[in-house]
């Protein structure tokens, strides 16, 4: 989540794509995109339903 945040994924309108994140992290897209949703649903968890 944080090499997303720093290259500009979450920005509106995206600065980066998951090719992008897949280049600089040196996994599949796929992979990204899956490190992202698993992230951000931890992220919700612990911050916004205090599990």
């Amino acid at each position: 989540l944080v090499a997303a945040y720093e290259h500009g994924y979450f920005e509106e309108p995206r600065e980066a794509a998951l090719d992008d994140l897949s280049e600089v992290l040196d996994i599949s897209p796929t992979a990204v995109s899956g490190r992202i949703r698993r992230g951000t649903a931890e992220l919700v968890e612990s911050i916004l339903l205090d599990e």
